[in-house]
């Protein structure tokens, strides 16, 4: 399995744009885009996808992911809930507790939506 670092090159390559017009693109350093290259360091989901749209293929392709190990779309919905972890433990305690509160009234409506059926 390749590295996403060597996925990104392939995928920049292919289009045929430099490290530095991919750069200023995203709104980076090309010393920023050079570590991601060679895998030094990994942008976060956000840029991942940012970058993707720009190279015009998908953050799965980028990370190395194949669809055989995502028949049914269980990939992308992990990629959904780490990136809604990685939110919420951003926040203080105080919009953490707000959050619990908000998916816990959530979950009692569809409780009851489910008993209605």
């Amino acid at each position: 399995m390749k590295t996403f670092g060597a996925n990104l090159v392939e995928a920049r390559e292919k289009l045929g744009i430099s490290q530095k017009q991919l750069a200023e693109l995203l709104g980076i350093t090309a010393t920023r885009l050079n570590y991601w290259e060679k895998d030094k360091r990994q942008p976060d989901i956000e840029m991942i996808k940012k970058i993707a749209e720009i190279l015009k293929t998908s953050p799965s392709d980028l990370l190395g992911w194949d669809e055989k190990y995502n028949p049914n779309g269980k990939l992308a919905d992990e990629v959904l809930e780490l990136e809604l972890l990685e939110n919420f433990n951003k926040l203080n305690d105080s919009g953490k507790q707000k959050i619990k509160e908000y998916l816990s009234d959530l979950l009692e409506i569809e409780i009851y939506r489910n008993k209605e059926k």
